[in-house]
């Protein structure tokens, strides 16, 4: 058998097994821990250097630094390398802590008496009667599926870089009209782009509509937040309080309701104005003008205006 098809056999995948990070992933996380050992072990060595210089002698000094160097650069490749995998971790948090609880609750209720774990389920089922409860617990189910569909959207059919690093989910809460999601965005991405994205995500989401804009007005656009719709809440009907203040004992008043007016007779109007007619005289007080003039330079003081009349122009005096 030749090395080629050996190779390819023992690198053929089984059908049982479960990729847990995806191969540009890995090999990305890979390649970013070499350099963050490199860089940080460097930098790390070189400062601790030139503060053990001060205090043993050099040769202590240079390998004193160089056991630094080397823990704290194994320190951030080990971060580096295990970020994948608390971003996963983060992504099924919350059903991981609802299977831990939902475990611990089980193996107490093993131990207790039968008639006890009877009422106990009786009173969470009873819960689910509870209007308040059962919206709380649909909302917290939405906001899980959410986080999840919106995760395989990025991963499926939204442009994202080479490396393969999908955005950060941040977290999901329960919203009058559906679930709001904030998002943090790696490099690649941008609002036009899931703008352009929106009937796809609503698809993905299985809601009427979905809207996307940043967390804050003005804010990082990296930080963005998710509005998913899924019902109309200003179309329900709402009962309102001002009929249970009416009191029905109250006597009521009739009234006689008169002939409502259907048109107006303009005949019944009088053909009179309201106001008389003005009617400013033509004549021009060019005299009286010349003879103010004249006294007024005899005596070196304005005479006084003559009264107006309502035969005066006022369009003259103005």
């Amino acid at each position: 058998m030749s090395n080629s098809t050996r190779r390819g056999f023992f690198n053929r995948k089984s059908p049982n097994q479960v990729t847990v990070l995806e191969a540009n992933v890995h090999h990305t996380a890979a390649r970013n821990a070499k350099a963050s050992l490199i860089v940080v072990g460097l930098v790390a060595c070189a400062l601790s250097l030139v503060v053990l210089l001060d205090r043993l002698h050099p040769v202590l000094a240079v390998l004193g630094s160089l056991v630094i160097g080397v823990v704290v650069g194994g320190l951030a490749w080990v971060a580096v390398v295990v970020w994948p995998v608390v971003r996963l971790l983060w992504w099924w948090a919350s059903e991981i802590v609802l299977l831990g609880v939902t475990f611990v609750a089980a193996s107490a209720l093993a131990h207790v008496a039968l008639w006890v774990r009877l009422v106990v389920i009786g009173a969470l089922v009873g819960l689910g009667f509870v209007a308040p409860v059962r919206r709380t617990v649909i909302g917290i189910f939405w906001c899980l599926f959410v986080r999840h569909r919106l995760r395989k959207s990025f991963a499926d059919y939204i442009t994202a870089n080479r490396s393969g690093s999908l955005p950060f989910i941040l977290f999901a809460v329960p919203t009058p009209v559906g679930e709001r999601v904030w998002v943090f965005l790696r490099s690649g991405l941008s609002l036009p782009i899931l703008e352009a994205r929106l009937d796809q995500l609503a698809v993905s989401c299985m809601a009427t509509s979905v809207k996307v804009g940043r967390a804050r007005e003005g804010g990082n656009s990296a930080f963005v937040r998710f509005d998913i719709k899924r019902r109309e809440v200003l179309t329900a009907t709402v009962g309102s309080p001002l009929s249970g203040l009416v009191d029905p004992d109250a006597p009521t008043a009739p009234r006689q309701a008169g002939p409502v007016p259907t048109a107006l007779n303009l005949g019944d109007v009088p053909d009179q104005p309201l106001f008389a007619a003005y009617a400013p005289s033509s004549a021009r007080p060019d005299k009286a003008k010349a003879a103010a003039n004249g006294s007024a330079s005899a005596n070196g003081s304005a005479p006084a205006a003559p009264p107006a009349t309502p035969e005066d122009d006022a369009s003259d005096w103005i």
